[in-house]
């Protein structure tokens, strides 16, 4: 099946706020979000922050997809494996 998973540069409070806010936070649930605070020292787009969390969720980077709106952070996930999309907004 799919495992979702929130990965934020914010602090853990901001992320959790947000996705309750847009009615999401129920499709990830709070132990497959992870903040800033929970990856330290470590934030994207280090190796170590992104080795954290695929450790944490058992998988493997060709197993998963990062959709994500920074260009830096999309070049650090396709160097480790993972599958990408950037999400651009308008202007």
């Amino acid at each position: 099946g799919l495992h979702l998973v929130a990965f934020s540069n914010g602090p853990r409070k901001y992320c959790c706020k947000v996705l309750r806010t847009i009615g999401l936070f129920d499709f990830f649930g709070d132990e497959n979000i992870f903040a800033v605070t929970d990856v330290l020292p470590h934030c994207k787009p280090d190796r170590g922050s992104f080795d954290f969390v695929l450790g944490r969720i058992g998988k493997k980077p060709e197993e998963c997809v990062m959709v994500e709106d920074s260009m830096k952070n999309i070049r650090a996930a396709k160097s480790l494996g993972l599958k990408t999309i950037l999400v651009c907004g308008e202007g």
